[in-house]
């Protein structure tokens, strides 16, 4: 299938090999090789066709970065929500004891995150124990909610 002008080992030689062996296959599956007449809008059909199997592969991929992107950003700020929780609990837990119903001093948080720590009586009653219940919002919505109990010392 080499042309005898191009010397085996030059581009022309490797694209006629190719060639010959796109015939050779062509044949073998028993298609005829296209008549000049007969390609009129095969460049056409052939860009539509790409077009369309890149947009086959193309959304599904598309779509898993865009639910990645929104997965990420949602489990950013529940980790920030349980962190801000938990350093309120901690503050709280060496605030002094106040009799309750009562609500404790809150720390500082980041822009969009509000929080809450408040002393609730604790069951069975005991007036040196409370039940500290801490809540995080984010942009008015709840995240996260934890409960520690808190003795007088």
């Amino acid at each position: 299938a080499l042309d005898a002008e191009a010397p085996q080992g030059t581009i022309a030689g490797c694209r006629n090999a190719a060639h010959g062996l796109l015939r050779a296959v062509y044949l073998w599956l028993g298609w005829r090789p296209l008549r000049v007449t007969e390609e009129k809008g095969s460049l056409m059909i052939g860009l539509l066709v790409t077009v369309g199997i890149l947009a086959t592969v193309m959304t599904p991929a598309l779509a898993g970065l865009s639910t990645g992107s929104i997965s990420v950003r949602i489990a950013d700020e529940r980790t920030t929500a349980h962190n801000i929780a938990r350093s309120q609990l901690e503050y709280t837990m060496n605030d002094t004891f106040c009799s309750t119903p009562c609500s404790y001093a809150t720390i500082a948080t980041p822009s969009g995150f509000t929080v809450t720590s408040e002393a609730q009586p604790y069951d069975p009653p005991d007036p040196n124990l409370e039940t500290i219940v801490v809540t995080v919002y984010h942009d008015s919505q709840l995240i996260v909610t934890i409960e520690g109990i808190k003795a007088n010392r």
